[in-house]
């Protein structure tokens, strides 16, 4: 009985994973995806022709999106070919579960301490499950899903190493921060901490440093390992993959910046991304404190967020989907404020049960969020911070289906002619001509598409031109995405088989 109980629990945890993320998954297409689709194609054929030292195609490096995607390389349509993504971030999910069930069970001990442990890793999953940009970005068939789960596992792993000294979480810690790496660049952040941590957990006394040493030495071993078994150009190709990695952040795609840089920027995204769960978490924090248990996980689950969004903070090129591993250590240490909480309201029997009730409404509240808006779950904004949101830019090819399926409704539709950004994400969905945007004036279009994206672009950006031209006319149609404008329609020609 209590393994049929377990299974059926198991079960349901999956399909509320799932469920989310398989759906729909060719609704629409972001900026980047093409790019990995090509990429992904790359890779497949060197891994093919056995060319290994030839794998990397974009230096981010992406290498664990691009072996997932080579699942289903012969597919023929976007949603099939981002379903390899899905399933084996949905494992990596789970598994992130399980290991914040261990750690929380005290002193290692699953079997007598389910109601610890257990209720702390089922809730997280559920966040982790339900957390609207993690959902959105493991539709995405790009690479800032895994770089953010694997860092969240491989957190996961050095603090159970930390409370059990068993090597093999150190193994698991290492590694899954060697596909955080592999996953996106931003991922190196997790040597230095690793390195800080497993020294602090070794002992501050000099007597300490060679057992802190041998240890590291241990994660050491299995991230060079991981690296190199998961992409051997590394070890093949070491000059030209070091060379494009250089290029590439000092004169390439990470010098790309957006628009104007301010200070603010990760602030205000923490605001506007984060769950009502995790502003309220850190409200609470000061009141827990005192009497906290897990006081060492808070401050190595904070320090990383901190950490994480100052090294993002100093990069030319700012976007919102960056600092997507902060929310993430955000939910688990929700799960820790919410059990220091009740905990120290257990004698306080009204209270308690208030609290839980909230915590209940908030996931419910974030439930309906992820449903309402689905399949544009990058849309997400934070329902208490939304209304300061304003004209910031948001946008990443969401909500251009809508308008293209608009369009596709009007008569000879596939007469028409629009100018668009994101050209080709537009012509995904829309059957007539699309060219880029900023050759409209050139180009005899019946309409043009304005997108969020444009704002926020600088004043000498040719966006913020193309904005100021069209700021006295009246669109034909404005498209929202969960209560938020984000493509104007404007009319620019008698469309064919139309009178005026």
């Amino acid at each position: 009985m209590k393994n049929m109980r377990r299974s059926i629990l198991i079960l349901g945890l999956a399909l509320i994973i799932l469920l989310p993320r398989v759906f729909d998954l060719g609704a629409f297409m972001t900026a980047d995806e093409k790019v990995w689709l090509a990429n992904t194609t790359g890779f497949t054929r060197n891994l093919a022709l056995l060319k290994w030292d030839k794998l990397l195609q974009q230096p981010h490096p992406g290498i664990t999106a691009t072996w997932l995607g080579s699942l289903a390389i012969h597919a023929n349509t976007l949603a099939a070919r981002k379903l390899p993504l899905v399933l084996g971030q949905s494992v990596l999910l789970g598994f992130i579960g399980y290991i914040f069930y261990r750690l929380w069970s005290p002193q290692g001990d699953t079997r007598r301490s389910f109601s610890e442990g257990g209720w702390g890793a089922i809730l997280l999953t559920l966040l982790l499950a339900l957390n609207p940009p993690l959902v959105a970005h493991t539709r995405v068939y790009a690479m800032d899903a895994l770089l953010a789960q694997f860092l969240l596992l491989s957190l996961g792993c050095l603090l159970l190493w930390r409370q059990t000294y068993t090597a093999r979480y150190l193994i698991y810690a290492g590694a899954a921060g060697a596909l955080a790496v592999l996953s996106k660049l931003p991922g190196l952040i997790i040597i230095p901490f690793s390195l800080a941590y497993i020294f602090y957990a070794a002992g501050l006394p000099r007597e300490a440093l060679p057992a802190g040493g041998a240890k590291w030495g241990v994660w050491s071993l299995a991230f060079i390992l991981t690296l190199i078994i998961v992409f051997p150009s590394l070890a093949l190709n070491f000059n030209e993959v070091m060379h494009l990695t250089k290029e590439f952040l000092l004169e390439g795609d990470a010098q790309d910046v957006h628009g104007p840089v301010r200070a603010s920027y990760y602030l205000e995204t923490l605001l506007f991304f984060s769950t009502p769960l995790h502003l309220i978490a850190l409200a609470a924090l000061p009141f827990v404190w005192p009497r906290m248990k897990n006081k060492e996980h808070v401050v190595v689950l904070l320090a990383f967020a901190a950490l994480f969004t100052g090294q993002m903070a100093l990069g030319a090129k700012q976007g919102d989907r960056y600092i997507l591993p902060v929310f993430l250590a955000l939910d688990a240490f929700a799960v820790l404020v919410f059990f220091a909480l009740s905990a120290q309201l257990k004698n306080k029997r009204i209270v308690l049960l208030t609290t839980h009730y909230s915590l209940l409404t908030l996931f419910v509240w974030q439930t309906i969020d992820v449903t309402r808006l689905h399949p544009h779950a990058l849309a997400y904004v934070n329902p208490i911070t939304k209304p300061l949101y304003g004209e910031r830019r948001l946008g990443w090819g969401e909500g251009l289906d809508v308008a293209a399926e608009y369009l596709n409704q009007k008569p000879f539709a596939s007469s028409l002619k629009v100018a668009a950004p994101f050209p080709a994400e537009f012509g995904y969905k829309f059957t007539g001509e699309v060219i880029p945007l900023n050759h409209y004036e050139a180009g005899n279009v019946d309409y043009v598409v304005l997108y969020r994206s444009l704002f926020e672009r600088g004043q000498d950006s040719w966006e913020a031109a193309v904005l100021r031209q069209f700021a006295e006319r009246i669109p034909e149609k404005i498209f929202q995405l969960n209560g938020l404008p984000y493509v104007w329609l404007y009319r620019e020609d008698t469309a064919p088989g139309e009178s005026t």
